[in-house]
């Protein structure tokens, strides 16, 4: 029978490497795109851009979840519907630097519900102003909130 002591020095030895372990998941990585891009029949517009210049790179993901799948929603850049993006989808978009308006609108339509919504309060449009540097890439996600709007969001924050 082994003694109160060596159990405790057991548990807190596997105790050690479990919080260990943890320590090593929880750590910050990078994007890791598992989605497909959005077909150009639903991109429905693309700035005019020179060839010279130093261009900001905007990637906007939506993740494949659960949580409004069959909801497509639409980006839009200064008001303009730039492509309507689907659960599983990201688009790239490169736009000269400066400060953008980026929307995002849900019409609460899918393949389930075709029609148009009855209520002004099923419709959701977000905007947020957002700087975009030359030269840089941009990753931004596209998440439900707790009310099932949609949120842009900076990937890793």
């Amino acid at each position: 029978m082994k003694t109160l002591n060596a159990r405790f020095v057991q548990f807190f030895s596997v105790a050690v490497w479990a919080m260990g372990l943890q320590v090593l998941a929880g750590r910050h990585v990078p994007v890791v795109v598992l989605s497909q891009p959005v077909p150009p029949e639903r991109v429905h517009w693309t700035p005019e851009v020179s060839a010279s210049a130093a261009l900001a790179t905007v990637h906007v993901i939506r993740e494949a979840r659960f949580k409004g799948w069959a909801t497509p929603t639409t980006l839009t850049i200064d008001g303009k519907e730039v492509a309507v993006i689907r659960n599983g989808e990201n688009l790239m978009v490169r736009i000269p630097p400066g400060q953008y308006s980026l929307g995002l609108k849900y019409e609460g339509q899918g393949p389930l519900n075709p029609e148009p919504p009855a209520h002004e309060r099923e419709k959701a449009v977000v905007e947020s102003v957002l700087d975009f540097a030359g030269g840089k890439y941009h990753d931004l996600r596209i998440v439900p909130d707790e009310r099932w709007n949609w949120q842009l969001s900076r990937a890793g924050s």
